[in-house]
């Protein structure tokens, strides 16, 4: 099936939003083909297109700060791994004022899970998790800390 003269074009463009987010924000991934360059010839049944890749924060400044009902108790805090790039290891804290489950997930570029680095129960506190990207390819990860129904997500850079 062919798309405005490529194949399966239809399928190559996509709009990811990110698997977590909070009422303030949230990410998103924007994928399109560049047609122009070829990255796998079609010798095995099928084509492979660059493909550009945009990442956007959309937030909310509808908040009115002054408003006490806008008031979140609960406080989490993430904090950018360190360092970053890194290869392979790279320390990631996070805290968290009250206790609870906590879910700590790796995703790819493209919004995929990668890998659970926290899922569990934890008292409140400050808390540190070794991220070893031995296992990984080279590329940008993000890491999302989920608590209650507040969200964080930062960046991370794997450079092999």
């Amino acid at each position: 099936m062919t798309t405005n003269g490529y194949p399966e074009s239809a399928l190559e463009v996509g709009v990811h939003l990110a698997t977590a987010a909070n009422d303030e924000s949230v990410g998103v991934f924007y994928q399109s083909p560049d047609f122009n360059v070829l990255t796998v010839s079609d010798n095995d049944g099928y084509e492979d297109y660059k493909q550009w890749v945009y990442v956007g924060l959309y937030t909310s400044d509808f908040l009115d700060v002054n408003d006490e009902n806008n008031i979140v108790s609960e406080k989490i805090s993430l904090g950018q791994n360190y360092p970053n790039p890194f290869n392979p290891l790279t320390q990631i804290k996070y805290e968290i004022d009250t206790p609870g489950l906590v879910q700590l997930d790796l995703y790819d570029i493209r919004g995929n899970h990668v890998k659970s680095l926290v899922n569990e129960n934890k008292p409140a506190g400050a808390f540190q998790v070794t991220l070893n990207g031995a296992e990984l390819s080279s590329g940008v990860y993000f890491y999302t800390l989920v608590k209650d129904s507040h969200t964080a997500t930062k960046k991370l850079v794997l450079l092999k």
